[in-house]
């Protein structure tokens, strides 16, 4: 298990979609390659203020280190202060 220190956040990439103007929707899928700047929060640090477990973030494209846990899952950490913005509530 990984546990965050300090204001650290661990989180998994979510996939979103976009919709153009014209209405065409283009998916993001990180494992594809396509950027996803989204994520949901699994754990955090002691001293994060702001995040809560199970929230969804968007975060800086260059923020996030990569990470993997025992079952090899591909999970990223960053910095409170690197999230850009929550979503919801």
């Amino acid at each position: 298990m990984i546990k965050p220190l300090e204001n650290r956040i661990l989180f998994e990439r979510v996939k979103s979609e976009l919709t153009t103007k014209s209405g065409i929707i283009m998916s993001t899928d990180p494992e594809a390659g396509m950027p996803s700047f989204r994520g949901r929060v699994l754990e955090v640090g002691p001293d994060v203020k702001n995040i809560k477990k199970s929230d969804e973030i968007i975060y800086g494209q260059f923020a996030p280190i990569e990470v993997k846990d025992d079952d090899g899952n591909k999970l990223q950490i960053i910095s409170e202060d690197d999230v850009i913005a929550k979503i919801g509530e």
